[in-house]
C-alpha cells in the first residue's frame, strides 16, 4: 500500500512508477521517495485538510470524534506543536491495520513518512485526519474505504477496506517558497526555458544518457509547493535524457555543471502535457557514466515456459520468495541496447514487493519468484511479459527489458 500519490512529474520519471506498485510509504529514506509512485485512492474529493474547519457530525461517548466524512478520529495523545496547514511538509510515524487486525505496513523502525498536506498526494483519509493533529501528537484514525482505497483496493488492501492507523505528528515544517527573481534576470531559451543561475558549479557538464544526481525544490507557478528531496534528505537520480515526459528538466541540467544550482521555470510546453508550469530549484550534486547490466552469454541463461530467461549471478542463502510474501529489493533496469532507465541501487532506496499482488508486469514478478534471499539475478522480459507493442513512458514499444535484482530480505505473509 502505498499513501503518496507522487507528484506527477516524478511518476513520469520514474520508471518504478509503471514497473512497480510499492507496499508502503517511507520505501527510502524520509519518505518514502516523494518516496514510491502512489497508488490512486478511488475515494472521492475532500475539501483541502486545513482550509476549514472540519464539520463534526458525531461525538461518541468513547473520545471518539467522526467528521461529516465519514472519518473516525481518536486523539490518543494531544501535541504541543502547530497545526498542520494545507501546503505544509508534515513527518509522521504511522502503523496501519485491518479491522481483523492484521497489519499492513508500519514506518516504524524506517525514517518518518514525508508528505505535503492538503495537496492530494495522499488518501483522503490521511490529508483529513492529519490536519486535525499539532506537532507531537497521537491518534488514531479510522478510516472508511471511501476515504481510502475504494472497491478496488491495493495491494495488501483488499476491496472496500476499513483502514485503522495509529499514527505519530512528528513534525511540521512551514511551505518553502520559490526564489523571487525579476523578470529581466532570467534568460529565455528557444523552447521557452526560463532559467537563472544562482551558482555555476566548478564540476563536469553532464551529457545525455549520463547518470545525474540532484537536490530539487518543486513548484507550481502559482507558488503550490509539490516536493522536495532536501526536505527527505535523499537526492533524486536518473539517466538524464532517458524519459522525454520532462524536457525542460534534461535542457535545464545541461546547463550546468557539477555543484552548480539554479530555478528553472518549465512551461507547459516542455513539461509533463498536463498544462502545468513547473518551478524547479535544483542543485547538480553529481554526473557520471551509468553502469552496464552483467555480460551473460547466451548459453548461461535459463528459459521459462513463458519466454523468461533468467541467470543466477550470486546464489542466495535465504529462502525462495513465496505468494504473499513481501520482499524488499533492489533493482536497476535497461533497455537491450543497454541505456539504463532506472536503478533502485543508484537512489539508494529499496522497494518492498508483495508476490502475486499483480502489482508489476508480468515478467518482473515471475523473476522474482525465481530469486532468494541474499542473491542477485539476471531477468531479460520479453515484450509480451513487459509492456508489448504499446511500450509506457520510456519504454519504447517491442521493448526487451534487463532486469539485476538482488533480494535484501524476504518478510514471509502473515
Amino acid at each position: 500500500m502505498n499513501l503518496m500519490r507522487r507528484s506527477r512529474w516524478i511518476g513520469l520519471l520514474l520508471l518504478v512508477s509503471l514497473v512497480l506498485a510499492a507496499c508502503g510509504p517511507a520505501t527510502r529514506s524520509g519518505d518514502a521517495q516523494p518516496n514510491l509512485p502512489g497508488v490512486e485512492s478511488s475515494g472521492g474529493e475532500v475539501a483541502a485538510s486545513g482550509e476549514e474547519e472540519t464539520e463534526v457530525s458525531n461525538s461518541s461517548s468513547t473520545g471518539s470524534t467522526i467528521t461529516a466524512s465519514g472519518l473516525e478520529y481518536v486523539e490518543i495523545e494531544a501535541g504541543t506543536g502547530p497545526a498542520p496547514q494545507p501546503g505544509d511538509m508534515v513527518s509522521v510515524h504511522y502503523t496501519g491495520t485491518l479491522e481483523d487486525g492484521t497489519e499492513f505496513d508500519s514506518s516504524v523502525g524506517r525514517d518518518p513518512f514525508q508528505f505535503t498536506l492538503g495537496q492530494g498526494q495522499v488518501i483522503p483519509g490521511w490529508d483529513e485526519g492529519i490536519a486535525l493533529m499539532r506537532e507531537g501528537g497521537k491518534a488514531q484514525l479510522t478510516i472508511p474505504s471511501e476515504l481510502g482505497y475504494g472497491p478496488a483496493g491495493s495491494g495488501p488492501i483488499p476491496p472496500d477496506a476499513t483502514l485503522i492507523f495509529e499514527v505519530e505528528l512528528v513534525a511540521v515544517q512551514p511551505t518553502p517558497k520559490p526564489t523571487e527573481i525579476t523578470e529581466e534576470d532570467y534568460t529565455t531559451t528557444d523552447s521557452g526555458l526560463k532559467y537563472h543561475i544562482f551558482a555555476e558549479g566548478d564540476g563536469d557538464t553532464p551529457q545525455v544518457g549520463d547518470m545525474v544526481s540532484v537536490d530539487f525544490q518543486l513548484w507550481l507557478d502559482d507558488g503550490t509547493f509539490l516536493d522536495s528531496t532536501i526536505d527527505r534528505g535523499t537526492p533524486y537520480t536518473f539517466v538524464l535524457g532517458s524519459d522525454s515526459s520532462l524536457p525542460g528538466l534534461d535542457e535545464g541540467l545541461l546547463l550546468l555543471r557539477e555543484g552548480g544550482r539554479a530555478q528553472l521555470t518549465l512551461p507547459p510546453e516542455i513539461a509533463d502535457g498536463s498544462g502545468a508550469t513547473y518551478i524547479f530549484e535544483i542543485t547538480l550534486l553529481d554526473t557520471q557514466e551509468p553502469p552496464t547490466p552483467t555480460a551473460v552469454d547466451d548459453a548461461d541463461f535459463t528459459v521459462t515456459d513463458s519466454g523468461l530467461k533468467y541467470y543466477t549471478i550470486t546464489e542466495g542463502s535465504g529462502p525462495t520468495p513465496q505468494a504473499g510474501d513481501t520482499i524488499s529489493i533492489h533493482y536497476t533496469l535497461w533497455l537491450e541496447d543497454g541505456t539504463m532507465i532506472d536503478s533502485s541501487v543508484q537512489r539508494g532506496e529499496p522497494i518492498p514487493v508483495v508476490i502475486g499482488s499483480g502489482g508489476t508486469i508480468p515478467g518482473f514478478e515471475e523473476g522474482l519468484t525465481l530469486t532468494s534471499a541474499g542473491g542477485k539475478t539476471q531477468i531479460v522480459v520479453p515484450p509480451s511479459l513487459a509492456y508489448g507493442e504499446a511500450g509506457g513512458g520510456p519504454i519504447p514499444p517491442n521493448a526487451t527489458l534487463i532486469f539485476e535484482i538482488e533480494v535484501l530480505e524476504i518478510t514471509p505473509a502473515q
